[in-house]
């Protein structure tokens, strides 16, 4: 069963759920059975998570959302389920795996072409976010936005931008910057995620 992790839908301790099919909705307690969790969007990830500060007050968090997350990551790991992400999602899963956040990038709205570190396109995704992933040692870099300058960070923060990353780890992870439940099935996006959220979970 796959569910999302949700702090706003039914008060403390409830998910919204989905199983087997997208449309089937409804709501569970933590202890009932679940393997695969999706982290999603919303306010930034709190920078004191990866040990930093917000500069210039960049950074705008929740802490009802970043507590929920954490609670539900720690029982994830706790019962090996399948973790993935979306957006700040995959924001949080980089920094639980050890990396970090680039605070702001400067205008970075609409269609791109994501590539895989080799330099091959993979697809044309979407954008509709100002933070960034700069992941740690766990992670590997399955896609990236290339050459793009962040307006905001440190000096070491490599010129391409992380778009897709992994766990190696260990544990089953997979999270995207884009947004692939808001584009076109028919997508080479949408395709892309699909495969790779197979391969990840070893589903033939």
């Amino acid at each position: 069963m796959l569910i999302y992790a949700n702090p706003f839908l039914g008060g403390a301790g409830y998910l919204s759920a989905v199983a087997p099919h997208p449309e089937i909705k409804t709501t569970l307690k933590l202890d009932d059975p679940w393997d695969a969790i999706m982290f999603l969007g919303g306010a930034d990830v709190a920078p004191e998570l990866y040990h930093d500060t917000s500069p210039r007050r960049m950074c705008h968090s929740d802490p009802a959302h970043d507590g929920a997350d954490l609670m539900m990551y720690r029982m994830a790991k706790k019962r090996k389920a399948f973790m993935f992400g979306i957006c700040r999602g995959a924001q949080f899963l980089c920094v639980m795996h050890g990396g970090r956040l680039a605070h702001h990038l400067s205008g970075h709205h609409g269609p791109h072409v994501i590539q895989t570190p080799e330099g091959q396109d993979v697809a044309n995704v979407n954008s509709l976010h100002h933070q960034s992933c700069i992941p740690g040692g766990d992670v590997k870099i399955e896609a990236v936005y290339p050459g793009v300058n962040r307006a905001f960070g440190k000096h070491d923060e490599p010129e391409d931008l992380p778009y897709v990353v992994e766990a190696i780890s260990g544990e089953r992870m997979f999270a995207v910057q884009y947004h692939p439940e808001i584009m076109v099935e028919s997508s080479r996006g949408v395709q892309w995620f699909n495969e790779q959220v197979r391969k990840v979970a070893g589903i033939g």
